[in-house]
């Protein structure tokens, strides 16, 4: 996932105006969903003039403090895949596994949008924290830092608009696949923020990972 969403059949790629990118193959009460941001506040989403899905259900913005900062989008087929590379790369990773709790403080996390492409080298802070998000209280939500150089520093060089919605994960030890832990929710200076995947449980525990290779 990773590619962008656009609330018009427009050209949506050009501009992140109202662009947020897709984000985790879910199955939820039988229903085969995709999970992006919820702050991504269109009823409908197209990438390229290609029909990608209709709102299902959103926690955002009333339920955001309870649940997180996502949506669920359906009645399109959705692959358990992420963009690796650069925006014009079309190697793929495998999501294999999500991971409905944390990752340790310190551990690493990537993430994948239609901005930045894939974007490693963030470390994790805290956890399970609640913060104001452009004026909306949130849950579930996973602080990190970005340091470039890998060390224990921090900078600028994260996710950038348009990059909301995209899958937060890591390496899970198996040639190329990766465990899905959240979706990317924004940044503020050298912050950086993603949505856990235990929002989503604690609203519906039935939320599952599909791995069918195709949806």
């Amino acid at each position: 996932m990773g590619a962008a969403l656009c609330p018009t059949t427009g050209t949506c790629n050009t501009s992140t105006v109202g662009r947020c990118s897709s984000g985790v193959p879910l199955i939820v009460n039988g229903v085969k969903t995709m999970l992006t941001a919820g702050h991504c506040t269109s009823s409908w989403y197209y990438n390229l003039g290609s029909f990608v899905g209709g709102q299902y259900t959103t926690s955002y913005s009333t339920n955001a403090g309870a649940y997180g900062d996502w949506k669920l989008l359906y009645q399109h087929r959705y692959y358990p895949r992420t963009y690796a590379g650069g925006l014009s790369d079309t190697v793929t990773l495998n999501l294999t596994a999500a991971n409905w709790s944390t990752r340790p403080v310190n551990s690493g996390i990537c993430s994948s949008g239609s901005t930045t492409g894939q974007v490693c080298r963030f470390f994790v802070t805290s956890t399970s924290q609640t913060r104001v998000v452009s004026g909306v209280t949130t849950g579930h939500l996973t602080v990190m830092r970005h340091d470039s150089t890998g060390g224990s520093g921090s900078d600028s060089n994260g996710f950038a608009g348009g990059d909301s919605g995209g899958p937060c994960y890591y390496a899970n030890g198996t040639s190329g696949a990766v465990t899905v832990a959240g979706i990317v929710t924004g940044h503020s200076s050298t912050v950086y923020v993603c949505t856990q995947l235990d929002g989503v449980r604690a609203w519906n525990s039935s939320a599952t990972l599909t791995t069918a290779s195709t949806y």
